[in-house]
């Protein structure tokens, strides 16, 4: 057996949120800001709900035809980045 150590740290975490704005607004207590308004690899922004594209919809486990908006915050230039979107879905039940 060798003696290695493993660097491991922490790259993003992903966060479904009822309400974005909140969300952004909550976790900018604990010192996260907008490092990106969007979620690129979603197609997904920070400002307008967004078709979000099938493939991802089908990988997320929500339904086809699904907008949502979506950001990614950071402190600073360090990890980790919370990735928060925001899917329009009925949460009726």
């Amino acid at each position: 057996m060798t003696d290695r150590s493993v660097n491991l740290r922490w790259g993003h975490v992903n966060i479904n949120v009822s309400d974005l704005d909140r969300a952004i607004e909550f976790y900018g207590w604990f010192g996260f800001d907008v490092f990106l308004p969007g979620i690129p690899y979603l197609g997904l922004e920070l400002d307008t709900a967004r078709l979000l594209p099938n493939d991802a919809a089908d990988v997320l486990g929500v339904p086809r035809g699904t907008e949502g908006r979506a950001c990614i915050l950071s402190m600073g230039d360090t990890f980790p980045k919370l990735d928060l979107t925001w899917f329009a879905l009925d949460q009726t039940g």
